[in-house]
């Protein structure tokens, strides 16, 4: 309708009637579409009314005279300024500066000067479209930080965009709308003081005890950010803050708890927070503001839908924390005016009702907000440090004990809450603390936070919390600073650095994973930016206790991180490495192989080096390999990079890999390329030692050690064997491979043998299938050990295991002819490749039998299953040289017996071949006893099972079977009988 309306207007803008229906009805009703905004649910509507309302404000400026529409302009003009400054709709902004200029063009008036022309009848119009023009205004908080200010400048502008912030923005849906425009308030405020004092302040308490959320958020923000701004302009002047506002604005301020707690228990509390120079008796002039924070905690049952709209803001604390406290009484009441009368001015005594300030509310306010969200949880730590300063020492640099104590015992204790949100608020609380209060109390705070940093069996989930933990605990080290023959309770010294180094370096370690990913990460990251303030604090004051072995570890530990897969931790991690190589002031002692890191991260090329990329970080990486302090560490990252990754990018990056499934959808382009250029890297760094047996034999080794500690931790185990997969069929131990069962070889496959043991990892068991088929270009006696796991594999109880097995086997008997006789070859690659391999195992165990006959390895056989082991007490060996053992199952079926004779079978594996699965349980028997004890478990429910007796042999002791069942913990010796139990 609006656009329609403004066609018409362009039709018939010389009717007469026309203008006077224009004055009269239309130009109210275009200026309230300027700001049309109508809330629905989490959102609005209007954007497009507004849109619209510029085009007729456009089509004004084509359709009528100056002359005609000088009486409209003001409200015209202000209602398209404040559009195109405040609008959320970048196309609204954009429109109404567009109107705006097309009004300020065609309603000039020409001077006599050709080509002169005035301002005309919109007020400052060239003026502000120099700074408000279509493509300035297209960011958000240019507009309301920037823009809005000098145009505020302008008479005509200012009180109508207050006004607008006021009554439409501090309660705007959106919440970062509100904020923009409480800041914008602070800024504008120097435009109107007096306005501001006495008319929006006075508003803005009646929004702050009203029952909208979002307009108490704002207005309690806005509250704050005037203040703060009269303060400073109190300041310049050398005013208080008093002289600016009104008896009444002040005693409403103060009474904001009040007004906002009465008959509504479950709105905020509010407090006041007044700053004062007690010593000079300037109140509310140099050192004095007053704070307000209201976090809109809204209880479930008191607020129906709306109950979650504002809990735990992160404004809720912005006073506190973004006004800067100082030099304030240690006293429990507020010294402000009105709160003591003996120390109030006489020029504020008409002040002293007020309520006085009660200290400990604030803090209970911080502490309930150290529990909140993160982002929360920054503001209060920052509030919580200037309370601290301000109100918690007793003179300079001296804490209140009372309250140092109280503070410093809560928070350690809350870091052993189960719960996670509280956990990291009282580390980020404990880290932030004023060295006064940390004094005499280092060894309690380090001690708990570095037990925080541990990861703890069955807590795993607090990733968070160790994250927050080594944060605090780098800031509490920065804080104290360091000092070799200090105090371990006041700095850091010779007695706390290794703890403190420590715990940052295990925190490296944290590779912990859940639904949301590398979690650990976080963690790491933390830990990285916690070593380089501590190493640079300690290396510029007291760099005797950086030892050559922690610099060692924390050089190798973040090199392992920089040559790891994440490309932002990676980042990190190079640019701390960078970052104590290089430094200078202080510059970091004891850095092994300073020289030859220098030569491969100069200086001057420190700064263009782009860690992100993996074309650019990878080829440097690489080259630690050569420095023996740190190839242990690099190539455990460069494990996870290069083979942490699904096996279709294995495939599509090195096309002469043999082993792979089939393709998986969906991989990134980033880590395609990061495969890329860490295994590319890796095998040109392997050209440079190939032909040098011994750093090849020293890198093999090296290999050796990752795998041996990483033993069944599928994070390093499973890339590594998906690296040594790659390094095999690109041929890097080519110099090994003629040598007779070289050692890597025969060390290799006890290692894979030993990680797939029981293994049901579909992957793992693909990838060591993929190891033992590039182990066998090794010659010697070590190959037929390969082909009899191979030979195991064929026959293994996942199908799919067995396919991809043979599958593999095929292709590796084509590619190392030399491995099975030519005149079987066809033989064998025939039942390889015509077998279903997915049939019945009692077929197919006849092929794999062939096919070990072919291959000349011999056919692989079931072992007995094992019941127990034999447990007999040093006392009874050394009563008797021989015995027997009898043992026992009845069943409601069949009995099953076994015996071993002679001392030999102590601790013995006791065999019984029956259909019933047994498993071995050792408990404990006292040596003075002289007994056998024997356990077994089976499936076999209790109930069906009559007896389990260890029968007579030939003790010295004749009654020492009598004390079989004497010797077992009661609760053993109650499930023997029980019948709830499948154990016996």
């Amino acid at each position: 309708m609006l656009v329609m309306f403004a066609q018409h207007t362009h039709t018939h803008a010389q009717c007469h009637s026309h203008h006077t229906f224009v004055a009269l009805c239309v130009v109210p009703l275009i200026v309230q579409a300027l700001t049309y905004d109508e809330r629905r649910g989490a959102c609005s509507l209007g954007s497009n009314v507004r849109d619209a309302a510029c085009y007729v404000c456009w089509a004004f400026a084509r359709a009528y005279d100056p002359t005609e529409l000088k009486p409209y302009v003001n409200p015209i003009a202000s209602a398209l300024v404040i559009t195109a400054i405040f609008d959320r709709n970048i196309s609204c902004r954009k429109a109404a500066s567009a109107a705006f200029q097309e009004n300020v063009g065609r309603q000039a008036r020409m001077r006599s000067a050709p080509g002169f022309f005035l301002q005309g009848t919109f007020p400052h119009g060239i003026d502000i479209l120099t700074a408000a023009d279509y493509f300035a205004v297209g960011n958000l908080s240019t507009c309301y930080l920037a823009i809005s200010v000098y145009v505020a400048g302008f008479e005509e502008y200012t009180k109508p965009m207050i006004d607008h912030l006021v009554t439409r923005k501090i309660n705007h849906w959106d919440g970062t709308i509100r904020e923009l425009a409480t800041r914008a308030l602070h800024n504008l405020t120097p435009c109107a003081p007096e306005y501001m004092a006495n008319t929006v302040l006075p508003r803005l308490l009646a929004v702050a005890t009203g029952m909208d959320l979002h307009g108490r958020h704002g207005a309690i923000l806005a509250c704050a950010e005037i203040t703060h701004a009269l303060y400073t302009l109190g300041c310049r002047s050398d005013r208080p803050v008093t002289d600016l506002l009104t008896p009444d604005t002040i005693q409403g301020l103060r009474g904001l708890h009040q007004k906002a707690s009465r008959g509504r228990q479950h709105l905020p509390h509010l407090t006041c927070l007044a700053r004062g120079d007690r010593s000079s008796r300037k109140w509310l002039s140099q050192n004095d503001v007053h704070a307000f924070v209201g976090p809109p905690f809204v209880p479930h049952n008191r607020c129906g839908a709306r109950q979650n709209a504002f809990t735990s803001d992160p404004d809720c604390l912005f006073s506190l924390s973004h006004l800067c406290l100082q030099s304030a009484s240690s006293s429990r009441s507020c010294p402000s005016p009105g709160c003591l009368s003996e120390t109030t001015p006489s020029s504020v005594s008409r002040l002293r009702s007020s309520a006085p300030l009660r200290v400990a509310d604030w803090q209970s306010l911080l502490d309930e907000t150290l529990s909140a969200k993160h982002s929360i949880q920054a503001v209060a730590v920052a509030a919580l440090a200037a309370l601290c300063q301000e109100y918690y020492q007793i003179q300079s640099g001296l804490a209140d004990p009372h309250m140092q104590e109280q503070l410093v015992s809560r928070y350690l204790t809350a870091l052993s809450s189960a719960e996670v949100q509280g956990r990291c608020g009282c580390a980020l609380a404990l880290g932030a603390l004023p060295p006064f209060m940390i004094h005499n109390k280092l060894q309690q705070i380090l001690h708990g936070l570095q037990e925080a940093c541990r990861v703890v069996r069955g807590m795993e989930g607090l990733t968070e919390a160790r994250r927050d933990a080594a944060v605090a605990l780098a800031r509490v080290c920065v804080t104290v600073g360091a000092r070799s023959q200090g105090s371990p309770d006041n700095v850091v010294c010779e007695a706390n650095v290794a703890g403190v180094y420590e715990a940052l370096l295990d925190c490296m370690g944290d590779y912990t994973t859940d639904s949301r990913g590398d979690v650990g990460a976080w963690v790491r990251a933390a830990a990285m930016t916690g070593l380089q303030d501590v190493t640079l604090q300690v290396a510029g004051s007291s760099p005797e206790l950086l030892t050559p072995a922690i610099c060692q570890r924390v050089m190798s530990c973040l090199a392992q991180q920089a040559a790891e897969k994440i490309d932002r931790y990676r980042a990190h991690a190079g640019a701390v490495f960078l970052r104590l190589l290089h430094g200078t002031e202080p510059a970091v002692p004891h850095l092994p192989h300073r020289e030859e890191l220098l030569s491969i991260f100069p200086p001057e090329e420190a700064e263009s080096l782009n860690w992100m990329s993996a074309s650019e970080a990878f080829p440097r990486v690489t080259r630690l390999l050569s420095l023996p302090l740190y190839r242990y560490h690099t190539l455990l990252g460069l494990a996870v990079s290069v083979g942490g990754l699904t096996e279709s990018t294995v495939r599509s990056v090195s096309p002469q890999l043999r082993y792979a499934p089939q393709t998986q959808a969906g991989l990134s382009r980033s880590t395609t390329t990061m495969v890329r250029f860490s295994s590319q890297s890796l095998f040109d760094y392997l050209k440079t030692v190939q032909q040098d047996g011994a750093a090849l034999l020293q890198f093999g080794n090296t290999l050796l050690q990752i795998f041996r500690d990483h033993l069944h931790n599928d994070r390093v185990s499973v890339p590594l064997l998906k690296m040594l997969d790659q390094m095999l069929s690109h041929g890097c131990f080519e110099l090994f491979v003629h040598e007779d069962s070289h050692p890597l070889c025969v060390e290799l496959l006890a290692l894979c043998k030993e990680e797939i043991k029981k293994s049901k990892d579909i992957q793992k068991l693909r990838s060591c299938a993929a190891v033992y088929c590039g182990l066998i270009q090794f010659q010697g006696n070590v190959r037929k050990l390969i082909l009899v796991q191979l030979m195991i594999l064929l026959c293994h109880p996942f199908p799919v295991i067995r396919k991809s097995t043979a599958s593999q086997v095929y292709e590796m008997l084509l590619t190392y002819d030399d491995v099975v006789d030519l005149a079987v070859l066809n033989d064998v690659t025939t039942v390889l490749s015509d077998t279903n391999w997915e049939s019945d195992l009692t077929t197919l165990r006849g092929y794999r039998n062939q096919l070990c006959d072919w291959l000349g390895v011999p056919r692989p056989t079931l072992l007995a299953k094992s019941v127990g082991r034999v447990f007999c007490s040093q006392q009874f060996l050394r009563a008797s040289r021989s015995y027997t053992i009898d043992f026992r199952l009845v069943s409601r079926k069949s009995v099953f017996s076994t015996n071993a004779t002679g001392p030999s079978s102590a601790g013995r594996v006791v065999p019984l071949v029956s259909p019933v699965v047994l498993k071995p349980r050792s408990v404990s028997v006292p040596a003075s006893h002289s007994c056998v004890v024997l356990f077994v478990s089976s499936r076999v429910q209790r109930s069906r099972c009559t007896q389990l007796q260890e029968l007579r042999g030939s003790p010295a002791d004749a009654t020492a079977c009598a004390l079989v069942f004497r010797c077992l913990p009661a609760t053993l010796r109650s499930h023997t009988s029980s019948s709830s139990s499948s154990d016996c």
